[in-house]
């Protein structure tokens, strides 16, 4: 997956395909990114948005995202009585005057937890940024 519009790339694992968000058919044209769904309560969103107030990285920036310093976060919660297990890996990347945040993020249930941080691993580990085409 190629998106020129916020200058990064990412390998989609073998045997899963990217669909646009909130969408059940495939459709990579989104400038934002697209998510890939693993199982029924488990996906990993790909995604980029230039930074806004409400949505930002901490300072605590300990993981890498490429060649970006990212924060890495893990945290669960639920919603109608399941539990969901989240983890995800956020970097900034300076671009003239405003900056572009890039979010990998996966979203599973403890039973789908293997499968999901996989093919979360071989994305994180896939991205690349490259040349900014607005």
């Amino acid at each position: 997956y190629t998106n020129p519009s916020y200058g990064f790339l990412v390998d989609i694992p073998n045997g899963f395909e990217g669909r646009k968000f909130g969408s059940y058919t495939p459709d990579l044209r989104d400038r934002r990114g697209f998510s890939i769904k693993i199982r029924s309560r488990s996906m990993v969103v790909v995604e980029a948005a230039y930074e806004t107030p409400s949505h930002g990285v901490g300072s605590h920036l300990s993981g890498r995202l490429g060649g970006l310093k990212a924060e890495e976060r893990s945290w669960e919660g639920s919603e109608g009585g399941l539990v969901f297990l989240h983890r995800s890996v956020v970097a900034r990347r300076p671009y003239g005057d405003q900056t572009i945040l890039y979010r990998i993020q996966a979203d599973y249930g403890p039973d789908e937890r293997v499968e999901a941080l996989r093919v979360f691993q071989a994305v994180v580990r896939s991205f690349r940024t490259t040349r900014v085409d607005q």
